[in-house]
């Protein structure tokens, strides 16, 4: 059995804890004047921060193995964590796709206090740097606050149950294919899916689906087909939750000649903390799950 991928803390670009620099200027963009670059998905949060100038940026968390995500344009940038370069300028053949690692600290395996800091090197004639988010696996010590916190598919608190969950074929993904469903996982005040797609060599074609919370509230949701691959694709939102424990479950409609659903990980947003797979289903959880269900079509 695959091992989970340890579950990390977000911090968007947003987030007030993240410093950006007078020197410089950095522009928040939103909505339509994000980068449209579907085949990889929105920014996160449909928000991201950009500049055209030397300029830098800084977070100070406690915990492991940070990452950098955002948008490659070929531009000159370099991270550090304190004094150690953890990355600089992204490959070209990749320029223009979101959702990218751009800087990885893996090596830096001690969960405590560290400075993680990006700098956009020179002026860019024209081009423009874009930074989305920064994410690191939290020191088990610490309380996770209002923290989201991204939850890998193999996690023991996703379980997979009914019809056939198959290995996908991009990055890992599981497939979920005619009346399979994924049962109940704790969550909180709201949740988000993302998911991969795949059909190659398939008519151009829709399946549906659906989610329910705490089986009482469902809502559906359609897989769409397409020509190309499509990656980090937001598929349903739920709407806002009380605090406390609630369940998520998502059940595929489709069968052998539609769209699968492909799962690749949930995003969770606590008011608390996370709960655990030996927990979740004992005890009070004050969690909001943003699940977010990433994937991506593969088109034939």
């Amino acid at each position: 059995m695959t091992a989970p991928l340890p579950r990390r803390v977000i911090v968007d670009d947003a987030d007030p804890q993240i410093q950006y620099s007078s020197i410089g200027q950095w522009t928040s963009l939103t909505g339509g004047s994000l980068l449209d670059t579907l085949s990889n998905g929105l920014p996160f949060q449909n928000i991201t921060h950009s500049t055209n100038t030397t300029s830098s940026l800084s977070l100070q968390f406690r915990g492991s193995q940070p990452q950098v995500f955002g948008t490659s344009m070929g531009v000159q940038y370099e991270c550090f964590v304190d004094d150690t370069s953890i990355g600089s300028t992204a490959d070209d053949t990749v320029i223009g796709m979101n959702n990218l690692i751009l800087c990885d600290g893996a090596q830096f395996f001690e969960a405590k206090e560290y400075t993680l800091t990006l700098n956009v090197t020179h002026e860019l004639d024209g081009m423009r740097f874009y930074f989305d988010y920064i994410t690191y696996i939290p020191s088990t010590s610490d309380p996770l606050g209002s923290a989201t916190v991204l939850v890998d598919k193999f996690d023991p608190a996703v379980v997979y149950t009914q019809g056939d969950w198959l290995p996908g074929r991009l990055l890992g993904q599981l497939d979920l294919f005619n009346g399979s469903t994924a049962p109940p996982v704790n969550i909180g005040t709201h949740s988000t899916s993302l998911g991969h797609l795949f059909l190659p060599g398939q008519n151009q074609s829709t399946s549906n689906a659906i989610y329910s919370i705490d089986k009482i509230e469902s809502a559906s949701f359609s897989i769409h087909a397409s020509t190309v691959n499509l990656t980090h694709q937001v598929l349903f939102t739920s709407p806002t939750l009380d605090p406390g424990p609630h369940s998520l479950e998502v059940t595929h409609l489709g069968n052998a000649t539609t769209p699968p659903l492909v799962l690749d990980h949930l995003v969770v947003t606590n008011n608390v903390s996370t709960p655990s797979a030996a927990t979740s289903a004992n005890k009070p959880s004050t969690s909001v799950l943003i699940g977010t269900i990433v994937g991506g079509i593969v088109g034939g």
